[in-house]
């Protein structure tokens, strides 16, 4: 990050800022002394120096390193070319578990769980930089806190302790070689280690003869897979390890990407993968002389070169696999949308026909209603005709002449009165309403209004739709 400085993180530029506030304080002493400030220039350009080299770590691009290691992986074997990122990979995971453990960093610490650190760290190709550009990348200081720089949320596991064996601890003093610093180092932490503990070994293994230095890797990491350790990560470039995978479950491959085209590493770490050291290609790239480049590709022999090839074979199957695996993801969640349009759609359909269930039954007793009226409404009609058609069939005639009177019908007369036997026809009694086709008309004996659809005035109907229903009645059964 620009113009983000700590003194903690920059220890190994402590010599050059002792030495410019030296030639700072030098120059403003001079300045004092000297009026035409000669002094001053030199103070300025020493000044400038500093600010350069500090600048330098500007300068760098971050490359995002990605750890997503699973819970029931125990022990993660980093292969890869050099110069590839493998050790500051490493401590990577460590600083930021370090971050964790004193609750400067924003994370989500989990027990057994997932582990997922997405950070950047700077690449660089300058020896005695490294720590810095790390620890730049790593963190700001914001209020005395540090944060690491991540696209995602952090999640990293509670650790008891984290211990690492990095770089080389040979030492004259002590009669210990680059070999037997190493294993001086792993002695003491397979000792302090448990079960909850990060370890981090850097080329484990080394600096002894190959085949044996390889045996004795195997054997210290499957010990710390055993007990050892909660997770450990160990970069190697023997490649007996990367077999270990396919021996236990607690083993997992990564190796740091190698661009073949630009003979440049790509700072990327392929998971589930193991990778190739590329040492000749690295050297030709170097400039190592063309006649010992190829001396050396002649005496590694086809068997290596195989090898190689298969596990380019893996790289592409993997890279392709990747892929495929993005191509599905995005299938599946398409035919999830998919999936829920069509539940919407059966959920509606549904719905639907309850609703026209609902409407076909209420129509039903609609009609039933209107059936049940109409008969009741007949019934009613048909005892008032036999109540009528009864009284005008028992009449009681008053006087001995009532048979003279019935042949011969008189009217007006003062000294009697006569009956007659006809009956008188409501219809004629009164006149019916007769409406017209598209009439609204009213039917007492169901409450509602009706259009009329059809009039037949002969026979004293017409044809009404009432609702959802078509009746035939009577004119003397319907008002205006």
């Amino acid at each position: 990050m620009p113009k983000c400085y700590h003194p903690l993180l920059l220890k190994q530029h402590h010599e050059n800022l002792q030495k410019a506030k030296k030639d700072a304080a030098d120059a403003t002493f001079e300045i004092r002394r000297n009026s035409h400030g000669g002094g001053e220039e030199e103070g300025r350009a020493r000044l400038a120096s500093m600010k350069l080299r500090v600048s330098e770590l500007e300068e760098n691009r971050p490359i995002p390193v990605d750890f997503m290691i699973s819970g029931n992986t125990g022990v993660l074997v980093i292969t890869g070319p050099n110069t590839g990122g493998k050790t500051i990979s490493l401590k990577t995971v460590g600083l930021s578990s370090l971050m964790a453990k004193t609750g400067h960093i924003p994370v989500q610490l989990v027990y057994f769980s997932l582990v997922l650190i997405r950070l950047d760290y700077y690449k660089t190709y300058k020896p005695g930089t490294s720590h810095a550009l790390i620890c730049i990348a790593l963190a700001v200081v914001i209020r005395k806190g540090v944060y690491v720089i991540a696209s995602e949320p952090v999640k990293i596991p509670w650790f008891d302790g984290i211990f690492a064996d990095i770089g080389d601890e040979q030492s004259l003093t002590q009669s210990l070689s680059t070999f037997s610093g190493h294993l001086r180092q792993i002695g003491a932490i397979r000792s302090r280690s448990t079960n909850k503990s990060l370890v981090l070994l850097d080329e484990v293994g080394a600096g002894t003869n190959p085949l044996e230095g390889a045996a004795l890797g195997m054997s210290i990491l499957e010990s710390f897979a055993e007990a050892g350790s909660f997770l450990t990560i160990a970069t190697t470039h023997h490649g007996e390890l990367k077999t270990l995978k396919y021996s236990s479950a607690a083993f997992e491959n990564a190796c740091v990407e190698f661009d073949e085209l630009s003979l440049k590493p790509t700072y990327k770490i392929l998971w589930g993968v193991p990778g190739r050291s590329n040492a000749i290609n690295i050297a030709e790239r170097l400039g190592l002389a063309n006649v010992i480049v190829d001396g050396a590709r002649k005496l590694l022999g086809t068997a290596s070169a195989e090898i190689n090839e298969v596990i380019v074979d893996m790289e592409r199957f993997k890279q392709s696999f990747q892929q495929d695996l993005q191509d599905a993801e995005r299938y599946l969640m398409l035919s999830k949308e998919l999936r829920g349009s069509l539940l919407l759609a059966k959920k509606k359909i549904a719905d639907h026909g309850v609703k026209l269930k609902r409407r076909k039954a209420k129509a039903i007793a609609d009609s039933a209603a209107v059936a049940r009226s109409l008969l009741r409404h007949k019934l009613h009609q048909f005892r008032e005709s036999t109540e009528m058609k009864s009284k005008s069939e028992n009449i009681v005639i008053p006087n001995s002449h009532s048979m003279e009177n019935l042949e011969h019908p008189k009217s007006n007369t003062s000294s009697g009165w006569s009956i007659s036997s006809q009956t008188t026809n409501p219809m004629n009694a009164k006149e019916c309403y007769v409406p017209a086709v598209g009439d609204t008309v009213n039917i007492p004996s169901l409450g509602k209004d009706a259009v009329v659809l059809k009039v037949e005035e002969s026979k004293g109907e017409i044809l009404v739709q009432a609702s959802n229903m078509k009746l035939r009645l009577k004119l003397t059964d319907i008002k205006s």
